[in-house]
């Protein structure tokens, strides 16, 4: 019967995937805080061993349909995995605190599953960690104690930043300056 074989295939497909775990709890020896914003997300990773403290940030690319702050916080934390994912290898780190400012994505790595809209980015998070052999630890923290990936999910990059042409105008005004260019040609 072929639903027979199909069934028989699918078993014997997880149990090539099927991977020991470490029964024992590791306390952590590194961590991982992150945060997320409306356009970029930010992260440090801490080691102690040695004492290393490496900072990461990133634009949200189009191809990202964050719709939700709990969406940008999960995929915040995939990309900090992805972006220090050597150096937890060449550290040779098994198990990472997740320090979150939402604590639905805490809950969510912490319990391995999550509602609909943030199931796949879990999904993903978890199997990153496990491809990465690691045991996680997620922890929500008050916002004003997530100072720096805070800061650094909100940091600007050039080409950012522009001047309110009527700000500018009662600026110079005020200085008594009177511009000889025109100051908004590109």
């Amino acid at each position: 019967n072929m639903q027979v074989l199909k069934e028989l295939f699918w078993w014997k497909t997880m149990i090539q995937k099927n991977r020991p775990i470490q029964a024992t709890l590791i306390s952590p020896q590194a961590i991982l805080a992150t945060d997320a914003s409306k356009t970029n997300w930010g992260v440090t990773l801490k080691m102690s061993h040695p004492d290393l403290e490496i900072l990461f940030h990133g634009k949200w690319s189009s191809n990202w349909h964050l719709t939700s702050s709990n969406q940008r916080e999960a995929a915040g934390i995939l990309c900090a995995f992805r972006r220090s994912e050597t150096y937890l290898r060449e550290r040779q780190i098994k198990s990472l605190k997740i320090e979150t400012d939402n604590s639905s994505a805490a809950y969510n790595i912490n319990r391995g599953s999550a509602a609909v809209a943030l199931v796949k980015l879990t999904d993903r998070i978890l199997e990153t960690a496990e491809d990465l052999n690691l045991q996680l630890h997620a922890f929500h923290i008050p916002g004003k104690l997530n100072v720096i990936p805070d800061s650094l999910s909100r940091l600007a990059t050039s080409g950012d930043y522009q001047i309110h042409q009527d700000v500018l105008m009662e600026a110079l005004f005020a200085l008594q300056v009177r511009p000889s260019i025109d100051m908004f040609a590109n």
